[in-house]
């Protein structure tokens, strides 16, 4: 069937009167202000509760979890002090593997193997996607000579608008990975996976990432730069008591961002669902006030365009 087709064209539609249609309209109207009012709320309520989860990541992966221990300068202006029995090392030197995905991408096919991208890290986790690239096991094994993608490397994008997200990669079937992500696989001896991903979360980081970073066509960093970035790594046991300390602290408010994130997916889904009654007659709205003006200073962009840009944006990242 196409839009040409007679069978379409020829289609019977349901059509209200002049006066409910023009009801059904600002009605509709006034629902998608108030959705995307609430929507807006909970987003800023997001943004309070990632403030003040970097906050405590901070604090922990650079000064620890004892408040009294002793501190010394780091010698770097961004670090600050760190405790006394930490050492500062280059991210080369903590990790047996720093590189980077490929600058040439094979060519896809249908079926195949995973080539994959910032756009995996989806909230923090590293995630296969509908739609993800495949290349073939011949170029994929091609792309492996330089090395394999394990359980427990550190993926932080380099490349885009996003630069800078991170996660660990999960127990999964074969993949490789594109430019636009760098690999970092800690010296078990040295660092684990999980404080690592934490220091590069933190804002101090972040922030060290951003001042750093080099624009073209899009902001990116070097893998050499990355390389040469210090690292405060403390005693791997204590490493494990900060990541386990961690979990404990962030645990109210990761609670706390899902409730909110599935308040934004559930009011969305009513709102889907009441427009669909309202447009096909099964609630009338005929009688109803009419939407209720809102000020000019709290004009709303559509939600849902607002949350896609973060993806349109790691798509941007491998062209």
């Amino acid at each position: 069937l196409q839009l040409t087709d007679d069978a379409f064209l020829g289609s019977l539609i349901p059509l209200p009167s002049p006066e409910e249609a023009d009801a059904i309209v600002r009605f509709i109207a006034m629902i998608d202000r108030r959705v995307n009012r609430f929507i807006r709320n909970r987003r800023r309520l997001i943004e309070v509760l990632n403030e003040q989860k970097q906050a405590i990541i901070n604090r922990a992966v650079t000064r620890g979890l004892d408040p009294n221990a002793p501190l010394k300068p780091s010698g770097i202006d961004w670090l600050g002090d760190v405790p006394e029995h930490w050492e500062i090392v280059p991210l080369k030197r903590s990790c047996v593997l720093v590189r980077d995905g490929t600058h040439l991408p094979p060519p896809r096919v249908s079926e195949g193997i995973p080539l994959l991208s910032v756009r995996n890290i989806v909230k923090g986790k590293f995630v296969l996607r509908d739609d993800d690239s495949m290349i073939s096991a011949v170029d994929y094994d091609a792309l492996s000579q330089s090395f394999v993608p394990q359980c427990g490397d550190v993926l932080l994008a380099i490349v885009g608008a996003t630069m800078g997200k991170v996660a660990i990669v999960p127990k999964m079937e074969r993949f490789h990975i594109q430019r636009s992500l760098a690999i970092l696989r800690p010296n078990p001896h040295i660092i684990t996976s999980n404080f690592l991903s934490h220091f590069l979360q933190s804002q101090r980081f972040q922030g060290l990432l951003w001042r750093t970073v080099a624009f073209s066509a899009q902001p990116g960093i070097y893998l050499g730069t990355i390389a040469a970035m210090p690292v405060p790594v403390p005693p791997l046991t204590e490493q494990v008591r900060t990541v386990d300390g961690l979990k404990v602290q962030l645990s109210p408010l990761l609670s706390s961002l899902m409730k909110a994130e599935q308040e934004i997916d559930l009011i969305r889904e009513y709102r889907t669902r009441l427009i669909a009654d309202v447009v096909t007659g099964k609630l009338d709205v005929r009688g109803l006030a009419p939407a209720e003006s809102l000020p000019a200073d709290e004009e709303i962009d559509d939600e849902e365009t607002l949350e896609n840009n973060e993806s349109e944006l790691d798509e941007e990242a491998e062209e």
